[in-house]
């Protein structure tokens, strides 16, 4: 009979083929399997699936795909914030706002700036901003009795929503990151928040209005904030109750009462030319990026008060990421409490070109608390109308009310 600790590499298949050099050897029971990669011979262990660079490699694709702030454009790759050397915080550098200074030419040698007859050179500066490293990661296990009870293998279910956490969590991220810097008292691009349009505490989201909620002329609003650049904005991202109420103003139908005239009223839902296309992708031109994480908290809302929606808007690679370590995922069996365990670690950079990262960064390094503190975030470029995103806080008839 051939020991447990064999793991089936004692066959004499398996010896002839040279599938290990241990084949028919005793192997320490704590230690993965010894066997040549690639090999068929010898047991599928739980390591051989996890580790495997394919499948750290199809979890990014995916989360690449879930995320749509990432398969947006909102949030690109920007290589100059990678900080693999090591490191705490990267320094992002940029060039200050050049605004030449003309100089009048003529024949003679006194003109220009020199009154010596040639134009004077002009100097551009450099200067940079922060963003910090964050580790995040977390872990799994189930036992053997688990997966016994259930008839199902619990970590496998936990390993299909691996990309749907990291997509999750990474939004929490930039959720904090956004609330710290649209502060509308200290936040670092207070300019660009167009301010709450919601209907006032003791009022529910029935009592909501037109004025009330998103519409296109308050994303023209918006968009006005940033002047001439305001036509670089061209993704929103919004509560799914946002985007049902814009999407039900896409699918209404219309028709005039009587004859086309000059004093006909149009009538909503009266009939007419309906709308074929049940998905809306784009909305004032914009595409639509839906998140059920843009609600905010209740704060000083009564119970009963209409929630409400921050709606962002962005340009493509207004936010930014870098890589200090890439996914990590490991797995290992616990044999004495027979459980099956896999852990990820991430560490990442996460910010908005030209907001500079104020706060202090130690032993421990920042939590979402610290990111979602306005205090510790200030304006590195010279104009808020530079960095291109906007926010306005909205209802929607569609979006429920704070419990108690």
């Amino acid at each position: 009979m051939a020991s447990p600790f064999d793991n089936y590499n004692s066959s004499a298949k398996a010896v002839a083929a040279g599938a290990s050099p241990y084949a028919g050897a005793a192997q320490d029971p704590m230690a993965r399997a010894k066997r040549t990669a690639g090999m068929p011979w010898g047991s599928t262990f739980l390591n051989d699936l996890i580790i495997a660079p394919a499948f750290a490699g199809s979890v990014l694709e995916e989360f690449f795909v879930r995320s749509q702030f990432v398969s947006s454009g909102i949030i690109q790759r920007n290589t100059a914030m990678d900080l693999t050397a090591g490191g705490v915080v990267v320094n992002v550098p940029f060039f200050k706002e050049f605004q030449a200074f003309e100089e009048a030419i003529d024949s003679t040698d006194k003109w220009g700036e020199s009154a010596k007859g040639y134009l004077s050179p002009q100097r551009i500066n450099m200067s940079n901003y922060q963003v910090p490293v964050v580790h995040r990661g977390w872990a799994a296990a189930a036992d053997d009795i688990s997966r016994l009870g259930s008839g199902e293998d619990p970590l496998s279910a936990v390993r299909s929503y691996i990309a749907n956490n990291m997509a999750m969590h990474r939004q929490n991220y930039l959720m904090a990151l956004l609330d710290a810097v649209f502060d509308g008292t200290a936040g670092a691009l207070k300019a660009n928040y167009y301010g709450d349009v919601g209907i006032a505490t003791g009022s529910s989201s029935a009592d909501t209005t037109s004025a009330n909620h998103l519409t296109a002329g308050l994303v023209i609003g918006c968009q006005n904030l940033l002047g001439e650049r305001g036509s670089d904005l061209s993704v929103i991202a919004m509560h799914s109750a946002v985007y049902n109420h814009i999407k039900q103003q896409g699918l209404l139908t219309f028709s005039s009462p009587a004859a086309p005239s000059v004093t006909s009223n149009i009538e909503w839902q009266g009939g007419g030319v309906g709308v074929s296309n049940t998905e809306i992708a784009y909305y004032a031109g914009m595409r639509v990026v839906v998140s059920d994480q843009l609600v905010l908290p209740k704060g000083g809302a009564d119970a009963g008060d209409a929630m409400k929606y921050p709606v962002y808007i962005f340009a493509p690679g207004s936010v930014e990421e870098g890589v200090q370590s890439g996914l990590r995922i490991e797995a290992d069996r616990q044999i004495l409490s027979k459980q099956d365990v896999i852990s990820l670690d991430y560490h990442y950079l996460l910010g908005i070109p030209g907001v500079n990262w104020a706060g202090t960064v130690g032993g421990t390094f920042p939590t979402n608390d610290d990111i979602a503190t306005p205090s510790n975030w200030d304006l590195a470029w010279g104009h808020s109308e530079y960095v291109k995103i906007v926010r306005v806080d909205v209802n929607s008839p569609f979006g429920g009310d704070y419990p108690a």
